[in-house]
């Protein structure tokens, strides 16, 4: 096998789950035992412009000012990876941007650049190329989605790489689509046009990113990359303990030490991959299968309301002419298909109807699931002592010691957890959306009816514009005449385009109301529609 150079990426290609903001304390530690693990090079971040109205970490930036505890006399050498379309005006380069973020090698304690690049932009690279060689940098070239690309396609990236006499031209499995034959036939295919140095970036969603690195090495590729516990954008990728251990033991050519990464992984790695839950399953694998942009899976994940094949189903019904990109959008237009494919038949009412008049408080408390309402716990049960009514948006089990409450549940693997019970949890009353829930006892349980369509209250449902448990119970909060209604844990989303979704369908519930409704946020939210105020004031 030839020896390869291993490159880790974990805080680079693990930020896209906390928005490149980790702990500067134990960063330094995971740098550090990556350094006396003998990796060849650490890909600390990106260097990015600044982003306005958003908030990214150190690694998004790396700000050399905070990352002076990094050394070239380290053992690891260090890298920052570059998104083109970031620096280009048109197919010109950014210089005023690019010349904010970089400085000449000589300063930096920066080695090496990786320029990342999906194939539009493919003809932009041989100019960044100069550019950072005049500044003294390695420079590497990964194409990014390389299932998505033909053999002609990547023929014209070597071409490119050649012409820009780059140190190593990448092929990144941005999807986890590869299986080993493919890699062993693109590897020796790259290596017929290109005389220089290679690369592969392999993602895990089929759990064969091991696999398909090992036949890498094998058929002659010079570097390889990889994260400690293969923390990165959905599935993740080959995990770099994975190989560091695989190598060590069995070519006495490598002298890496994957122990010296154990206690780093128990300490902060492996909490943030309990929270963030990275790493293989069938919903990733699915995806990798179809070429499904990672994003669509994770936030299916994030949002905890779907079930394995009920997210499948979802990313099934996402057109192929959407899949490569992540959309909100399109997303949510699946999420509703498949809800909508679920609902049972209104004619058959089981359940009795939600009496609004049993809801007769001046003051109403929603408890959504965000971080904020766990930091609030105990004086959301103060709160409830005062007599204040008290919703909850689906079952967050916060709540438990609190059995005043009215639950309200709109998607159907929550009341099929309700089934499987075969009694309702704690709380006073649980209120689905379907008229229809076979389960022996339903004596907590009513409903109250809704449909799909521009948000309204009429005499006989409440329309909603997503299937959205929060919504639901802040209709029917407005239709029950409540003066004040509080939220809180409606926290909003790290990403941009998902959070301006949901902030869309809190103006369209303001645009319904009256001025006798009071609403405010009483956590920390990055919405902004309803005012602000504090839960100590309630």
């Amino acid at each position: 096998m030839t020896t390869v150079k291993f490159l880790d990426c974990t805080l680079r290609d693990g930020g896209y789950y906390n928005n490149w903001d980790f702990d500067f304390d134990e960063s330094k530690k995971l740098i550090k035992a990556l350094n006396e693990s003998k990796v060849d090079i650490i890909e600390v971040g990106y260097k990015s412009p600044v982003q306005e109205n958003e908030y990214f970490g150190l690694y998004r930036y790396c700000n050399e000012k905070y990352l002076d505890f990094l050394s070239k006399s380290d053992y690891s050498q260090y890298a920052f990876m570059i998104d083109v379309k970031e620096f280009l005006i048109g197919d010109e380069l950014n210089l005023v941007e690019l010349n904010k973020c970089i400085k000449p090698a000589e300063n930096s304690v920066f080695s090496w650049v990786r320029l990342a690049t999906h194939y539009a932009t493919i003809d932009t690279i041989p100019a960044f190329v100069t550019y950072f060689e005049q500044l003294g940098y390695k420079v590497g070239f990964n194409l990014m989605g390389g299932s998505l690309l033909s053999m002609d396609q990547i023929k014209y990236g070597t071409q490119i790489a050649a012409k820009s006499n780059v140190e190593v031209f990448y092929l990144a499995d941005s999807f986890g689509s590869f299986y080993p034959e493919d890699v062993r036939k693109l590897i020796r295919f790259i290596k017929s046009e290109f005389n220089g140095k290679i690369g592969i970036h392999t993602h895990d969603n089929q759990g064969l990113a091991y696999a398909n690195t090992l036949v890498a090495i094998e058929e002659g590729v010079d570097f390889v990359d990889g994260t400690v516990t293969g923390m990165g954008r959905g599935a993740g990728n080959l995990l770099t303990e994975q190989f560091l251990m695989g190598m060590s033991e069995k070519d006495h050519n490598y002298s890496y030490q994957p122990q010296n990464l154990t206690q780093i992984i128990a300490d902060y790695v492996q909490p943030m991959k309990d929270t963030y839950k990275w790493g293989f399953n069938l919903t990733y694998m699915y995806s990798g299968l179809n070429n499904i942009h990672p994003t669509y899976c994770q936030k299916l994940a994030e949002s905890n309301q779907f079930t394995t094949t009920e997210q499948a189903l979802i990313l099934r019904d996402i057109p192929k002419e959407n899949r490569s990109k992540y959309s909100a959008q399109v997303l949510s237009s699946s999420i509703k298909n498949l809800v909508k494919s679920e609902l049972v038949d209104d004619d058959q009412a089981n359940l009795t109807l939600l009496d609004l008049n049993d809801l007769n408080n001046e003051n109403c408390l929603i408890v959504a699931r965000g971080k904020s309402a766990e930091r609030y716990i105990s004086i959301i049960e103060e709160i409830a002592k005062t007599g204040v009514e008290l919703f909850e948006c689906n079952d967050t089990g916060l709540l438990n010691q609190i059995p005043n409450r009215t639950v309200f549940i709109l998607n159907q693997m929550r009341i099929d957890q309700l089934k499987k019970k075969q009694t309702p949890h704690n709380a006073n009353r649980t209120v689905v959306g379907f008229s229809e829930v076979k389960i022996e006892n339903c004596e907590n349980l009513n409903y109250y009816p809704f449909k799909i369509g521009q948000f309204s209250i009429d005499e006989k449902e409440i329309v909603l514009p997503e299937f959205d448990a929060g919504l639901y119970a802040l209709g029917i909060a407005i239709k029950a005449g409540f003066r004040n209604i509080y939220l809180a844990g409606f926290d909003g989303y790290d990403d941009a385009e998902t959070n301006s979704i949901k902030e869309s369908m809190f103006q369209s519930v303001k645009a319904t109301m009256d001025n006798k409704v009071n609403i405010q946020f009483v956590t920390p939210t990055k919405y902004k529609t309803f005012d602000h105020s504090s839960i100590y004031l309630i």
